[in-house]
């Protein structure tokens, strides 16, 4: 399953470049973050049904309803500002 717009938009908010979970399996996270940094590119991913995601790309995609088709990175390369004005 390839993961839309619509499918973020259901799952998550966007608040201050992050992902935060409003409806999961786990009621736990419901409210939470989601996602961690990966040690070892330092990015900041998220796992969306057993696949990782570099969490910029899916804020991307949760804004303008499309994959970036280009090399998408941070403005002020610092990995973790995931704002959508950042990228």
């Amino acid at each position: 399953m390839e993961i839309t717009q619509d499918y973020l938009k259901e799952h998550f908010d966007y608040q201050d470049g992050k992902l935060i979970y409003k409806k999961s399996y786990h009621a736990r996270l419901i409210g939470k973050q989601a996602g961690g940094i990966n040690k070892s590119t330092g990015y900041h991913r998220t796992n969306i049904k057993s696949k990782y995601y570099a969490t910029h790309r899916l804020v991307w995609l949760f804004h303008y309803g499309e994959w970036p088709c280009m090399d998408l990175d941070h403005k002020d390369m610092d990995k973790e500002n995931n704002n959508i004005e950042n990228l």
